[in-house]
Parts: C-alpha cells; structure tokens; sequence
C-alpha cells in the first residue's frame, strides 16, 4: 500500500518531468563528488598573522650544520652563475621552457619536468646596482617584511629564526640566516596561503667575469623548532629554491639587469592559471624597485630636529625652484635640511622599516626636498662605486702610483701637459689649474709663482 506522501511525490516528479529530476539528481551527485575529491578546508577558527615576536624558539645548530648550510647556499648560487653564463654563450635559454607572458619589461617563463615546477623572469629594470646593495639584506623582522614587500608583494609576515653568519670581506658582503615567511601567492583565494622556512642567503660579490653583482638565494630547509602552522593558521608548508641575480646594465648603466629562476616541489602544485598571475604580479613590484630603494636610503638619513627649521615667514622663495611664495602659497619644511620649500619640490616618503605590522594611522609621511633626495641617491652611488673601486684595486693588488699611471689617466696627463705647453707658449705656465701635475708629465722644471 502506497501512502499520501508517496502519491504526492510521485505526482509531483511526474509534472516536473523526467528531465528535470535527472538535472537535480545529477546535481547531488556531482556536489557529493566535489566534498569528496577537494582538499580538507582551512577551519574557520584559524588565528590570525602577525605572530608574536619569538613565536618559534631558536634553532640549535652544530658545527657540521652551519658548513653544510654555507656549502649548500654557495653551491646554489655558482651553479646559477654558471647556468646563466653557459646560456650566454649558447644564446639563450632552452626550449623547454614555455614564455606566458611580458610584464613591466620583464619576461615570465614556466616549465614542468617530472613533477616538479619551475618559473624564471629576466629582464630590465630602471634602478642602479648601487641603489640596491642594502635592498636584498634583512637584518631584523621588519626589515625581512619590508624586503619581501618589496622584491615579491606577497609578505604576510616575516620572522628571522637564526642569523648563521654575517661577514664582509674584500670580495663583497654577505648574510647567511634562516628564516621563516608567510606568503599569499594569490590576493584573493586564500586557499593558495603558504608560510616556508628558508636558509637565505644575500649579498654582493662579483661574478664569474668580474662584474658587480646583488644576489639573494633562497632554499627551503627543515628546522625542527619551525612547525607547521596549518591547523592553527591554515598555512601550507612551502618547498622550493630561488636565486636572484642583480646586475649592471653594459649599455646604459641606469639600468639593471635581474635574472630570477625559482621551483616549487610537488607537495603542493599551483596551477598554471595561478602561478602566470603571480608571476605577473611580481614583475609589477619589480618594476617599482627604484621607490622602494630610494625609500630604504632616505630612512638611513637623520632627521633635523624641528626647533632647527627655518621660520616660514623667513623665506619669500622656493630655495629650489625660486617660485615666488603669494598669499596662499603653500610652504613645506624639509625634515632634512629644514629648508623651504614649495608643494612641487616637495617629496613624502613612508619608512620602509615600519612594515605592515603596524596602523595606518601611525605612520606619517615623511617629507624631503628634491635636492636632499638627489643628494641621497648620488651619495649612495658614490659610496658603492668606491666600495667596488677599493675592491678592484685590492683584487689587481695595483699600488697608488700604479693606478694613478693606468691608462686612462695616462691620456689626461698627455692632455695637461699639451695644455701646459700652450700656458708655455704664452707666457702663463706659473698660472695653469693643474701646475704640479703638468709640469711632471712634460718635464717643466720651476715652481709655481702666484702674482
């Protein structure tokens, strides 16, 4: 005996039609089979970053540990020189890999071999070499969150676990440390949210050739004292290696060239969709280098205490651009130098070592005149040009009176000896600029009288 409710559903089945209940059917099935395949999700009562300071406890390293660890850092970063040296000669990279894209005048690559992933970008950015020699070193956590903001736009947080070494030599500088990151590959899906613990290794050396360079190899370890944080953050432990290659341009040497060859471990695959996003992502923030370094310089310079800055009512000019100050004009102090200037020559600046660990509403602008900000970057040049000078000089171990008679200052001296000549001629030698200099290239004898 068939009761009221099944009468009434089937009727109700037979109105809809066969189709129809075939639909919702196969609707049930297919939401059973999508529970059933995809990942366990991350629980909704998951903590939130930043971790507190000294959340994982410091690794104990022995001896044998830390020459592995500098063994294993060197070996990445000449076996990348040496890739990228071979594809020089060859004329480019294999065909293995798959371009997916330029960004920013950055090329983006990917390939897969086995079941590993690996992605490479190289290309051009609009900074000097010597704007970045403190970009790639993170000395604390803050430092370590504003380095990853800037080279990757990914940090969710940042902690430094166990500085290994940190030396400065003829060669160049270099830090070993080991580090803990929580990145988020995609912006929007917080399924791709990963943390990694990486033994990092950046500096600044010289290549294969001899060219200056910045480099940063990244390379996943296992640190006991670094546990997972997926069932109380929903982080996914993240392994792979990266080596980034910074250096100067030979045509124009306003420029960089950066290399970036990186893979990911089978653990946890990103698809293609999202890694040629993140990829794209990261050449948008590289081509924003040059702010972030530039900002990074100007934090380094001491601020001029306010009781020191010129009174407003005391300038009736622009000390830049010479504008005539109105009524209404507006007139802004430099934090550097306390001169005034107006809104066009004026420019504000965030500290890069506040992070974004901290409220918006407790970081201010700082704010520095163009000449201060041109001062900064030409002596930011100036120190790593004599910083990479010193070193060729050790390196070709030249003495003072051997470098000085090089080549090039050989042709200047030829030219102010014949300038010297001409000073002779007339009458003037006593008055040439460079007396001393001129007389003991062309063999003049005499002293230099003033009138």
């Amino acid at each position: 005996m068939v009761s009221a409710s099944t009468n009434c559903q089937s009727s109700t089945i037979t109105r809809q039609g066969p189709l129809r209940y075939m639909n919702a059917i196969q609707k049930e099935l297919s939401h059973l089979n999508t529970i059933q395949s995809k990942p366990p999700e991350r629980q909704s009562h998951l903590k939130t970053l930043p971790l507190p300071k000294h959340y994982f406890s410091s690794p104990f390293l022995s001896a044998a540990q830390v020459d592995e660890y500098e063994a294993v850092a060197e070996a990445l970063l000449q076996d990348a020189l040496e890739r990228h040296e071979r594809e020089k000669l060859n004329g480019g990279i294999d065909l293995s890999w798959r371009h997916s894209g330029n960004a920013y005048g950055i090329s983006q690559f990917i390939k897969s071999e086995g079941e590993n992933q690996y992605y490479r970008l190289e290309g051009k950015i609009r900074v000097q070499l010597s704007l970045l020699l403190r970009t790639v070193r993170a000395i604390n956590d803050d430092e370590l969150l504003a380095r990853r903001t800037a080279l990757y736009g990914d940090a969710l947080d940042g902690q430094n676990l166990y500085l290994v070494k940190d030396q400065s030599q003829i060669s160049g500088t270099s830090q070993l440390a080991i580090q803990w990151e929580a990145i988020a590959i995609s912006p929007t899906d917080k399924r791709h949210r990963y943390d990694m613990c990486a033994l990092d290794y950046a500096g600044s050396d010289q290549d294969i050739n001899g060219t200056p360079m910045v480099f940063k190899v990244s390379h996943s370890i296992y640190v006991p004292q670094c546990v997972s944080l997926f069932e109380s953050h929903g982080l996914c432990r993240l392994e792979g290696t990266e080596v980034m290659l910074l250096r100067p341009c030979p045509e124009n040497t306003m420029l960089t060239e950066i290399v970036i060859d990186g893979s990911f471990s089978p653990k946890y695959r990103i698809g293609d969709y999202v890694l040629t996003s993140y990829l794209e992502q990261r050449c948008q923030v590289l081509g924003k280098l040059a702010d972030f370094a530039l900002a990074k310089r100007l934090a380094s310079i001491p601020l001029l205490d306010r009781a020191l800055w010129i009174p407003t009512h005391e300038r009736k000019r622009c000390c830049i651009c010479i504008y005539r100050f109105h009524m209404l004009s507006r007139k802004v102090n430099c934090q550097a130098c306390g001169e005034i200037v107006c809104k066009s020559c004026v420019i504000a600046r965030k500290s890069v070592h506040d992070g974004v660990k901290k409220e918006k509403n407790l970081v201010k602008d700082i704010k520095f005149c163009k000449k201060c900000v041109i001062m900064a970057t030409d002596e930011e040049e100036r120190l790593a040009i004599h910083e990479f000078k010193a070193k060729e000089i050790d390196d070709q171990r030249f003495s003072i009176q051997d470098y000085f008679y090089s080549n090039s200052v050989k042709s200047a001296m030829n030219l102010y000896a014949k300038s010297a000549q001409s000073y002779l001629a007339r009458g003037l030698a006593a008055y040439h600029p460079m007396n001393a200099i001129a007389h003991g290239a062309a063999g003049i004898e005499g002293s230099r009288r003033l009138p």
